[in-house]
């Protein structure tokens, strides 16, 4: 009985979700990658820095190295650099879109992380320590949506 409950429970709590409000938003992240605040944080400073085209101050939400699509070509972008000089080739107007125009309260969560758009841009907890009592949130997929 105890085995089926935990299982059920672990289930609920690796399940997507698909959230409404904001308070949703915050449990899904709470319950699948970490503080919600701190995530807010993150998420208002992308939308920030993509809306001013602020290249630099993106980057600073990068986790490097970062493989992104640039037109039909696959590429490692190793550091901020890197990632400033191809800005404007890998945030499209369409991927600038689908960050600038992400409600929070419709964000899609999972263990994963959280998706802007239709999967353009991901953001997840980068571990500090191997225990993870603490984390980064980090940019770790730019990709245009699949079509």
């Amino acid at each position: 009985m105890f085995k089926a409950a935990s299982l059920a429970l672990l289930l609920l709590l690796a399940t997507p979700a698909f959230a409404g409000t904001a308070e949703e938003v915050d449990q899904a992240i709470a319950a699948n990658l970490g503080d919600p605040a701190a995530f807010h944080k993150a998420f208002e400073a992308i939308q920030q820095a993509v809306g001013d085209d602020d290249a630099t101050a993106l980057a600073e939400w990068v986790q490097f190295p970062i493989n992104v699509r640039i037109g039909d070509m696959a590429e490692t972008l190793e550091d901020a650099d890197a990632f400033v000089a191809a800005y404007p080739e890998v945030f499209s107007d369409a991927i600038k879109a689908a960050v600038t125009g992400q409600a929070y309260e419709d964000l899609f969560v999972n263990y994963q992380g959280a998706m802007f758009g239709d999967g353009q841009v991901w953001v997840s907890g980068i571990c500090k320590t191997d225990a993870c009592e603490t984390a980064d949130w980090r940019i770790i997929t730019i990709q245009e949506a699949a079509k």
